[in-house]
């Protein structure tokens, strides 16, 4: 099994994911970007644990969303 973190390190869409990534530390951010990285997140783990409401209203949840991406941008630019 390939944990989720390898598993988005090798998407091809990089600048989407980095743009939803900046977009999600708004105020109030754009819907569609979270959406997508919620989308992605569930890809990546093989669950549909992470869901629009859960994002909206846990703040765990929010941290481990973000948290996953910002390590996969690091991991993105260190390789680069």
């Amino acid at each position: 099994m390939v944990a989720p973190k390898y598993k988005a390190i090798q998407y091809d869409n990089r600048q989407e994911i980095i743009d939803a990534f900046n977009e999600c530390h708004k105020l109030r951010p754009n819907k569609k970007s979270v959406l997508f990285l919620i989308k992605l997140w569930n890809e990546f783990h093989d669950s549909t644990a992470m869901t629009l409401k859960s994002f909206n209203t846990c703040s765990d949840c929010r941290r481990a969303l973000k948290n996953f991406f910002k390590y996969v941008i690091d991991e993105w630019k260190t390789q680069s």
